[in-house]
């Protein structure tokens, strides 16, 4: 099954530019990545702002078969931490693993920052978390190459703040929800671990998880610290369904409040935003 569900970012007038950037930086690496669509604004239109008459509208980009869009727009959402993407330096399957992921790290930190310094952790031999200078938020992980095997990009979840303990909830949910999916790994916090976040985090809630999900590998989580951000339109889910009826189907779902809906955007229960429509539809 192709990848029905497609993480999209907003960005503020720069997805051409943050598309070119990326592209060099994974084939520096030699990572395969490349820009595999565009749609453009139509000539003036009173619904778009007049300045993006005829410039990109979204950007797609696949980074070893992953793809990712990019919606070109004015400033009305931003990207957060909220949701991320692991890229999985496995050794068993990379030569010079660790050596090309501290060259990536040096590429995305520039004009960026860590969120979590580049070190070893308890979960990993080398690891960090960058918010680079478009605002895109990366955790670079030397996988174990015992672990279940993942793709390179796995977009990752974080349940933080209002959605704090919905993790579990929310992917069982999307389990049931869209064809081609399944459970895979699932780890929780014990006493211990919860008492040792300083936050609400409590005995059961997910340290990590990950699904496969319309055929796409997700990750999700319960943050264990205290975050202002949460889920916004900033960091949205595309979904291509296959006609009008599945379409219809997954929009019951996931639409939580239809008052709010626009244009195939909605926001489901555990505050994530999706976007739906169906093949032939016109984007």
């Amino acid at each position: 099954m192709t990848q029905m569900i497609t993480p999209t970012l907003w960005m503020n007038r720069t997805a051409d530019e943050a598309c070119d950037f990326y592209v060099q930086a994974f084939q520096s690496i030699d990572v395969r990545a490349e820009v595999t669509g565009r749609l453009t604004y139509p000539d003036p239109h009173e619904y778009y702002l007049e300045e993006f008459a005829g410039k990109t509208r979204v950007k797609f980009l696949d980074i070893e078969g992953v793809s990712l869009g990019f919606i070109n727009a004015a400033d009305e959402h931003a990207v957060n931490p909220s949701i991320s993407f692991i890229l999985n330096f496995d050794p068993s399957r990379m030569q010079d693993a660790s050596a090309r992921l501290e060259k990536l790290w040096e590429v995305l930190i520039d004009g960026g920052q860590a969120l979590m310094p580049l070190q070893q952790y308890p979960f990993s031999q080398l690891y960090g978390w960058v918010q680079d200078k478009y605002g895109v938020n990366w955790q670079l992980m030397l996988t174990n190459p015992e672990g279940d095997e993942r793709p390179f990009v796995t977009p990752s979840l974080m349940f933080g703040n209002v959605n704090h303990g919905k993790a579990r909830e929310a992917v069982d949910y999307y389990v049931e929800t869209f064809p081609d999916s399944q459970l895979g790994v699932r780890h929780f916090y014990t006493d211990e671990s919860a008492a040792g976040t300083g936050v609400s985090t409590e005995s059961g809630d997910v340290m990590y998880s990950d699904a496969r999900i319309g055929g796409l590998w997700l990750s999700a989580m319960d943050s264990g610290v205290e975050h202002e951000f949460t889920f916004t339109a900033g960091n949205s889910l595309h979904v291509m369904a296959e006609d009008a009826e599945q379409a219809e189907q997954l929009h019951a779902r996931l639409s939580h409040d239809p008052a709010k809906d626009n244009y195939g955007w909605c926001e489901d229960q555990f505050g994530i935003t999706w976007q739906i429509h169906h093949r032939g539809m016109e984007l």
